[in-house]
């Protein structure tokens, strides 16, 4: 138990010498060390119990964390940075370090965010199942490879969801690939 986190904690994220966790009110917290801003809370000072992120009042579905910046991902899909930004790690097409969350530029549709030392990662949202998957142009020497979507076949009885992180198992079967034909 962290002191002074109180409620339900939905995700988690873990930098050099900071912490983060999301609540299920979306709301933000971190602690530990803050030299760059890390926590979020528009200061440099490190925080030995929780404090809330600035700027983020709910909203946020998940959170990651590099040596030294933070990020969330939002439930719209955007995600916000901040932080240590010498590398331009927070997206926002600056290389200033900042106390509080800024929007990274251009990012929609986000799916899932990752973050490890100076870097920071995003995956946006692909096709919807069952969307044709575009020709790609032939390569010298290389015969094209048929790619379908693999079935899914619903469980027979419910899978019950973890209530404390809102998600049921799912089954992944390999997609069916068609060797090339011989040319």
């Amino acid at each position: 138990q962290v002191t002074g986190l109180n409620g339900f904690v939905v995700s988690i994220a873990a930098g050099d010498l900071h912490s983060l966790a999301v609540k299920d009110d979306g709301t933000v917290w971190a602690w530990g060390h803050n030299f760059y801003g890390q926590l979020g809370d528009n200061t440099q000072t490190r925080r030995l119990v929780p404090v809330q992120v600035s700027n983020l009042t709910g909203g946020v579905k998940e959170v990651a964390a590099g040596e030294y910046h933070s990020l969330a991902r939002m439930w719209d899909g955007s995600v916000r940075a901040w932080g240590y930004n010498y590398y331009g790690q927070l997206g926002d097409n600056t290389t200033a370090q900042r106390l509080t969350p800024v929007e990274v530029s251009g990012l929609t549709g986000v799916v899932t965010i990752a973050a490890k030392g100076y870097q920071s990662v995003a995956l946006k949202g692909g096709s919807p199942p069952g969307t044709p998957v575009p020709a790609l142009p032939p390569v010298l020497g290389v015969a094209p490879i048929a790619v379908a979507p693999a079935p899914v076949t619903p469980p027979a009885t419910p899978t019950p969801v973890n209530p404390v992180l809102g998600v049921a198992p799912v089954a992944v079967a390999p997609a069916p690939v068609t060797p090339p034909s011989p040319t």
